[in-house]
């Protein structure tokens, strides 16, 4: 699969535009760019939102590339808070054999809260 890095260089390639004109287009460094490019840095969402109208990408594509380049979780969840730790740590375990129905069934349950 193609990683996120690469398919900016891709489409840098592609829109024949040097990394300092694309940086500036997206308001971010040109060093930023070149992490992103080499898969050293994960876009915000605002960001890949910027990046997918900029390139008329799906953001969703995007997304998915993002999250297939690097593909690591970072839990900022407060050590003293031992039932979400828990909830957290016993959910990336079975994470590799969880069913998708199980996954389906927890997004439900993630989703009605948000309502």
């Amino acid at each position: 699969m193609t990683s996120l890095g690469e398919k900016l260089k891709e489409l840098r390639s592609l829109s024949k535009m040097s990394i300092n004109e694309i940086s500036n287009s997206l308001a971010i460094s040109k060093t930023y760019l070149m992490d992103l490019e080499h898969n050293r840095k994960l876009p915000s969402s605002d960001l890949l939102n910027r990046m997918s109208n900029f390139f008329e990408v799906d953001k969703n594509q995007f997304l998915e590339l993002a999250v297939a380049s690097r593909p690591f979780i970072n839990l900022n969840i407060d050590p003293d808070n031992k039932n979400k730790l828990d909830t957290a740590v016993l959910l990336l375990r079975e994470w590799d054999s969880m069913s998708e129905e199980k996954f389906k069934e927890i997004q439900n349950i993630i989703n009605k809260k948000e309502l």
